[in-house]
């Protein structure tokens, strides 16, 4: 059989592979991402995509260029910038590590159990005093990373947003000053602040 045929055999395999690997990867770690910020959108609420995180990295190049050419994204969403970043949640990690070894659970003072998720959110961003403050919000196996204006977030925190097949969500500032995490399963919220919270609220990057 001739070399140059093999050759076009193997690549389209491999092509083929690959495709296969990434339609499996989409299903689980983006479609129900995207169907989340679908939901955000029409209620409203403000946020932009920082980057993308937790992708494979042979999945990287073919999952920015299906989301840059529109391919995954239905719902007339905001642009998703071209990069990879998974820094971010590994600097929050280290400042408060998780004590499970598949979920983000760290050992931090359990403040709530949820029932209505809006209201508790409401009330620890009150009684915390963390007012005009935006955050990163992440859920911690799905493959965006978000900000958001958390007040107006707090507002709407239902579990249609929250909750995504039990995974678990972190909510915290660009300094790691504090961090807020939603677990799904025992759906309960935990919260640590480091120091005071500095408020610094840039006024033009939401959507």
């Amino acid at each position: 059989m001739d070399s140059t045929y093999i050759n076009i055999l193997k690549q389209k395999r491999e092509h083929l592979q690959l495709q296969l690997k990434f339609d499996a990867f989409a299903k689980n770690y983006v479609y129900p991402l995207l169907d989340v910020l679908a939901e955000m959108k029409h209620l409203d609420i403000r946020f932009r995509v920082v980057s993308l995180r937790a992708v494979p990295n042979d999945l990287q190049a073919i999952l920015l260029e299906q989301l840059r050419d529109d391919t995954l994204m239905h719902h007339n969403l905001p642009p998703i910038p071209i990069e990879v970043d998974t820094n971010l949640l590994k600097q929050l990690m280290k400042r408060y590590p998780t004590v499970h070894t598949t979920r983000y659970f760290p050992e931090l003072p359990i403040v709530a159990v949820m029932g209505t998720q809006c209201g508790v959110l409401q009330d620890l961003i009150k009684e915390q005093r963390l007012f005009d403050q935006f955050a990163y919000l992440c859920w911690v196996e799905y493959s965006l990373m978000l900000e958001v204006d958390l007040k107006q977030f707090a507002e709407y925190a239902t579990a249609n947003i929250l909750d995504i097949q039990g995974n678990d969500v972190v909510l915290f500032p660009a300094d790691f000053d504090w961090v807020i995490v939603y677990n799904a399963f025992e759906d309960q919220l935990q919260f640590a602040a480091l120091n005071h919270v500095s408020i610094n609220s840039p006024d033009s990057f939401l959507l």
